[in-house]
């Protein structure tokens, strides 16, 4: 269950901060579309990363565990 919840936080906090943040520049700096695809790409990327590091430190005779 703890596995399942870290990863769900995992993916869907990285992705809703960089894309609310984008959507937030885009109405400050009057620039629509362009940083809400740059917070959409970063949370992809920071959610793949975390989704990477999870799987690496759960593989059997990892010594990060």
């Amino acid at each position: 269950m703890a596995f399942a919840l870290s990863l769900g936080f995992g993916i869907a906090v990285p992705l809703a901060l960089f894309i609310v943040a984008g959507v937030w520049l885009d109405g400050v700096l009057n620039t629509t579309p362009l940083f809400v695809l740059i917070g959409i790409f970063l949370g992809l990327f920071s959610a793949g990363y975390f989704f990477w590091r999870l799987i690496v430190a759960s593989e059997p005779g990892n010594k990060r565990n």
